[in-house]
């Protein structure tokens, strides 16, 4: 009967040791997982960064074509009085500048998009931290069980021991 005790103790420890193990394997990959997400979202920010000064640049760039084709316009009044036809190049610039309006307005969408995606990014970062946290402290009471097993059975083999000696 008393090998059967100690079978069954032996069994159960080794499970909780693997069992021990295999969350401090999960810990750590939940570490650099932390790590590599936190480069991720660096990456993210700095591209964000970059999306906000193209669109930028290009509201700029919309500016100037507007103002050029308004002055094409102009330009194209006065040659009109000369009886010179120039509306196909006036229009050519309005329709350059609502092709460089809608290219920031898909700019600052994508932007806006990237920020979401940073902060999906951050969010995903922290719940891998909060999660390597709970493993570690699963880990440290699966070490104290293992801990109480090795007692137990320690107590159990001296009960034994005792046993026999009587």
């Amino acid at each position: 009967m008393t090998n059967i005790a100690q079978l069954g103790i032996r069994v159960e420890s080794e499970s909780v040791d693997t069992a021990a193990t295999d969350l401090d394997r999960l810990v750590q990959a939940g570490t650099r997982t932390n790590a590599e997400l936190a480069a991720l979202n660096l990456k993210s920010r700095e591209a964000t960064r970059s999306l906000s000064d193209m669109a930028q640049r290009q509201r700029e760039s919309a500016t100037s074509l507007a103002q050029i084709a308004k002055a094409a316009v102009t330009v194209n009044h006065e040659l009109q009085s000369l009886g010179l036809k120039q509306t196909y190049v006036a229009e050519s610039m309005s329709d350059m500048a609502l092709s460089s309006r809608q290219t920031v307005e898909q700019l600052e969408l994508l932007n806006s998009r990237q920020q979401q995606s940073a902060q999906s990014t951050t969010n995903l970062a922290t719940a891998v931290g909060q999660s390597t946290t709970e493993l570690r402290a699963a880990a440290a009471s699966l070490r104290e069980m293992t801990a109480k097993l090795a007692d137990i059975r320690r107590r159990q083999d001296q009960r034994n021991v005792d046993a026999l000696a009587v």
